[in-house]
């Protein structure tokens, strides 16, 4: 039995066909009913068509026992491998890893630095004048934001981005009408693949999504610290709502712009997203975000959502096995 073979049997991953060098199987990652998962016999390489990943076998066992992958490794030495066997399979995956550098969509972020002459706003007299007046202190101290004494983004506040403690990056929003550009984003920025305050908002069981990182933080200040963004109105990809279901959410309330881009956006994020939660929407008014409302005003909106439909097998959200539930 190849390693492959005895990690399919360990998941209990549903084999649907076989071929010699080749299981077709129902993806463990998402509730497939369909099919749409396939790995190599022999090299172990996965894939998911419908947009989980790829890669060797040691990611899919960090995206199975949502850990990293130097514990994924350590599970595959420990667990399915011994002596030569061990060694030459270690071998393999560490060449498969270097030369799997095109990811899905959907594939799991790279980690990245900030840029050169970040320094952290150390108080509040140290605040760009855009920050003073929008934002308390507590809040700019909270989310690591900072500015670039030189380089490509003097003049702007970098919004650090990080998911399970991780730094992928950065966005860097203008201070001043000088530039056209309101965002200039990290070399590489991958937005699909992230959500802005991740790590703070993924402990409660209803989640909010909106579109900027500057609206979670006004949200943040206002009372909704369950509150990230997808850093667009684009619909939520498959990868950002696998974090989702790798959270402790159950509820997921899409309150993106009223424009027609929002609009359309939140459509399709509510499609997408009933089918692992009970989601709602909220419209805000029009040329208006949560950064131009009151807490009050906020408040009522949100006690008002909209139910995306009203099924009740549907509110009963499928939850994945990754979430150790049935």
């Amino acid at each position: 039995m190849t390693l492959a073979e005895k990690i399919v049997e360990y998941y209990d991953i549903v084999v649907d066909s076989r071929s010699i060098d080749e299981l077709r199987c129902k993806c463990p990652l998402h509730k497939d009913r369909t099919p749409s998962f396939s790995i190599n016999i022999k090299t172990g390489k996965w894939i998911c068509f419908k947009g989980c990943g790829q890669g060797p076998l040691v990611t899919l066992v960090s995206e199975l026992e949502d850990c990293t992958k130097e514990q994924a490794q350590e599970k595959l030495d420990n667990e399915f491998l011994s002596g030569g066997a061990r060694k030459r399979i270690h071998n393999m995956i560490s060449d498969i890893k270097d030369k799997v550098k095109n990811r899905l969509t959907t594939g799991a972020p790279e980690e990245a630095g900030l840029p050169d002459g970040f320094s952290i706003i150390n108080s509040m007299s140290d605040c760009p004048t855009y920050l003073r007046e929008r934002l308390k202190w507590s809040t700019i101290k909270k989310f690591n934001l900072g500015i670039c004494e030189y380089g490509r983004y003097i003049n702007r506040v970098i919004i650090p981005i990080y998911m399970n403690d991780i730094c992928y990056g950065f966005q860097a929003r203008r201070l001043d009408s000088i530039d056209n550009k309101k965002y200039l984003n990290m070399d590489n920025f991958e937005p699909s693949k992230l959500l802005f305050n991740y790590d703070t908002a993924k402990h409660y069981k209803t989640i909010i999504l909106v579109e900027g990182v500057f609206s979670v933080m006004s949200m943040f200040e206002k009372g909704f610290p369950n509150t990230m963004a997808t850093f667009g109105a684009r619909e939520v990809s498959g990868y950002q709502i696998h974090r989702l279901i790798k959270a402790e959410c159950k509820e997921v309330i899409v309150c993106f712009d009223k424009d027609p881009a929002g609009i359309k956006g939140m459509k399709q994020s509510l499609k997408k997203l009933q089918h692992y939660f009970t989601v709602y929407k909220v419209v805000l008014p029009e040329d208006e975000d949560p950064n131009d409302l009151s807490k009050s005003e906020l408040k009522e909106y949100f006690e008002n959502k909209k139910p995306y439909n009203t099924s009740k097998s549907k509110s009963d959200r499928i939850r994945r096995r990754i979430n150790g539930t049935t």
